[in-house]
């Protein structure tokens, strides 16, 4: 999908406008959150170190007797411990025997150690006393203190017990008690971390059915060094969180409120640059489809007034070199269209001159009949094609009589005449298509008959003779008659290998020479057959 210019500076504004903002109101977001939480952490973490010593010697000690005391009577199996999941609890002691040790002065002390604590982060400062009832839910922003230790079930300490709280049995319907013996799954790894002997906080809120809060947990170590329990107090942080909730709400609306004053910034910038921006581009389309006469008229005081005005003269400039090379195009159109006809006709010329030079090459200037060497080259043609299917090839050699005494008595001027009287009686009386008819020199005439006519040698030599009687041209100088007579020698062949065209040749014109030496005005075949004049 195509975007429009004004759409993607929108969108451009707005992604920026409230990238920018989302970045500033996250960044005050997230160290308002971490300043918070570092120093409600470090107050807890210093009130639970401050703790550790109301936990006396002989309270250590009890610490010990109760560990060994419930461990012995534990009633969870491993079973139990790995279907517990995190922030949920499971007892494992019987209803009695949580009883008996509540009771036990070993327990009593170490509520009241924690109960103290619990007094001593109250708003209300309140007298030293004695002893100190459970009252949990009527002071629920105070510290909530809690005494925890390992059990043999969970060896990594992802699973505590708790030996002391300093509110251990059930208070109304909104909080179920944390007896002695009480498995609880850690949702955070510093009590395990803790017992490893480091003071430890949570790095983030915790919420749960009962309270949201933070927790820090610091070891209890016997004389030895070695830790015996984990003080974990968790601090009641709803105030806190609700505002930290009620700041993050503040941030989503100034973020909404960035989105929609950015639509409205991007619609007017948009608007405003779009307008004009729009105009270009439907010049420029104009343009493309080569409409050189639009002009943009843009008057914005501003670089893109500059840019129309840059773009009017750009386009000033193609609608004059469009012209001129149209001008250009129309003139090479002309000039091709005038060349082609030139070299049609040139072409024409040259073929008719092709034409011309080759009768001229092939054909003999006075009798147009082919020459002597058109006559060798059919020869050959001829022969090959002969030898091929082994076909006879016949050859007429026709000699006019007495033709020098023609040119004496009549000059050469009319021996001309008589040599072009003779070629087309010749070519008349020898069918288009029988083969080559050639003079083959002087006064001498050749015909070649084409393997398929080669058997009517004597007859068409009979029609040249007759067709030369019928033209009744004078020869009063020949001892033979008083028109012009022919003498003609017939030699036939079958090419092979131990013969050649001369070979044909020297039958014909012995032939021809017989016919001369027994009275001319007849016809001699190489095998001695002679046909008289008219045959």
């Amino acid at each position: 999908m195509r975007l429009s210019f004004n759409l993607k500076l929108g969108i451009a504004i707005s992604v920026l406008t409230v990238g920018l903002t989302s970045v500033s109101v996250l960044y005050v977001y997230r160290n308002t959150h971490h300043l918070l939480l570092t120093q409600i952490n470090q107050r807890l973490k210093d009130m639970a170190q401050m703790g550790t010593f109301l936990i006396d010697e002989e309270m250590r000690e009890d610490i010990l007797t109760l560990k060994a005391d419930i461990d012995r009577l534990s009633d969870a199996t491993h079973a139990e411990l790995a279907a517990l999941s995190p922030g949920n609890s499971l007892n494992s002691l019987s209803a009695e025997n949580i009883e008996r040790f509540h009771q036990t002065p070993e327990f009593q002390r170490l509520s009241q150690s924690l109960r103290a604590i619990n007094r001593a982060s109250r708003n209300e400062v309140e007298p030293l006393k004695d002893y100190y009832p459970q009252e949990f839910l009527a002071y629920p922003s105070s510290v909530l203190p809690y005494l925890a230790i390992t059990t043999p079930l969970s060896p990594e300490r992802d699973v505590i017990k708790f030996i002391a709280s300093f509110a251990p049995d059930p208070e109304g319907n909104d909080w179920p008690g944390n007896p002695i013996g009480n498995l609880y799954r850690p949702t955070s790894p510093i009590f395990a971390q803790a017992f490893e002997g480091e003071s430890q906080v949570a790095e983030s809120f915790y919420t749960d059915a009962f309270y949201t809060s933070t927790t820090a947990a610091v070891p209890i170590k016997a004389a030895s060094g070695e830790t015996i329990a984990v003080l974990g107090l968790d601090l009641l942080v709803t105030s806190e969180f609700n505002d930290l909730v009620r700041l993050r709400n503040i941030c989503i609306g100034i973020v909404a409120m960035s989105l929609m004053l950015s639509i409205l910034l991007a619609s007017i910038v948009a608007r405003w640059l779009g307008k004009p921006i729009q105009v270009l581009t439907d010049a420029a389309w104009r343009v493309r489809n080569r409409v050189y006469t639009s002009t943009v008229e843009l008057n914005t005081g501003d670089e893109l007034e500059v840019l129309a005005d840059v773009f009017n003269s750009m386009v000033k400039d193609i609608h004059h070199y469009s012209t001129a090379l149209e001008t250009q195009n129309q003139q090479l159109a002309d000039y091709s269209q005038n060349l082609e006809t030139q070299v049609k006709q040139r072409t024409t010329e040259l073929r008719t001159a092709n034409a011309r030079l080759h009768l001229l090459a092939t054909s003999d200037g006075l009798t147009h009949l082919a020459n002597r060497y058109h006559f060798d080259s059919g020869m050959d043609r001829a022969w090959q094609l002969a030898h091929q299917t082994q076909s006879p090839l016949t050859l007429i050699l026709l000699d006019i009589d007495y033709f020098k005494r023609y040119n004496d008595c009549y000059g050469h001027q009319a021996g001309d005449d008589c040599l072009r009287l003779v070629a087309q009686s010749i070519k008349s009386a020898v069918p288009s298509d029988a083969g080559v008819v050639a003079r083959y020199g002087g006064e001498e005439f050749a015909i070649l008959l084409n393997s398929d006519r080669s058997h009517k040698g004597q007859e068409i030599a009979c029609a040249i003779q007759q067709a030369i009687a019928q033209a009744n041209i004078q020869h009063n100088t020949s001892p033979v008659s008083s028109l012009l007579t022919v003498s003609q020698g017939i030699g036939s062949v079958v090419p092979n290998n131990e013969n050649t065209p001369s070979t044909l040749i020297e039958m014909a014109d012995r032939a021809l020479y017989r016919a001369k030496a027994e009275g001319r005005n007849q016809i001699v075949s190489a095998d001695n057959v002679v046909w008289s004049n008219p045959c």
